[in-house]
């Protein structure tokens, strides 16, 4: 009997991971997202909007092969920690999924430099607990991150946002997490 793989995807709701989400629903995969969204309703009007198969969402959230976790929200520090994780997965009645997959996690480019690098320096260490999580819990797991990459431009003085970009690429790469 054929286990059904799933997927955690952290930014499946926006253009990229309803294109990730669709994907992984059609070849019966069980696909969890996390979403900054407090209720269905909002999560589902955003997939909506980013075009979403409508029947494919239906007949998947009935069967249960698409899982939201709400108010996830990962540039609070509370998701830094293990537990906050494991709570998560149990409300949702979820074991640690195989896969997980990160969509671009850079913030707000209207914030100052200092709110952004922060914003990202929090999101990171909140999906390095869940990937450590995950990895820990199931060796075979795997963890990619998805997202444009900042290019190096000798002499050239990087914006807040690219220079968030590059500072997450950073960390990331240092992490040997993925």
């Amino acid at each position: 009997m054929n286990e059904t793989k799933t997927i955690f995807i952290l930014g499946g709701t926006g253009f990229v991971g309803r294109a990730l989400t669709e994907k992984y629903l059609k070849n019966d995969w069980r696909v969890i997202i996390s979403t900054r969204d407090k209720n269905l309703e909002r999560a589902r009007s955003k997939l909506f909007l980013h075009g979403i198969d409508k029947n494919l969402f239906e007949k998947s959230f009935s069967k249960n092969s698409l899982l939201f976790a709400f108010d996830v929200d990962l540039a609070d520090e509370k998701w830094s920690q293990t537990d906050i994780w494991v709570q998560l997965l149990k409300r949702i009645n979820a074991a640690p999924p195989s896969i997980i997959r990160v969509i671009n996690f850079v913030g707000e480019t209207s914030k100052s430099a200092d709110e952004i690098l922060k914003s990202n320096v929090n999101t990171l260490e909140s999906i390095f607990t869940l990937v450590r999580y995950i990895k820990n819990q199931n060796k075979n797991s795997s963890f990619a991150n998805m997202g444009s990459a900042v290019e190096g431009r000798r002499g050239k003085r990087l914006s807040p946002y690219e220079y968030a970009k590059w500072a997450a690429r950073q960390q990331i790469e240092k992490s040997n997490l993925c």
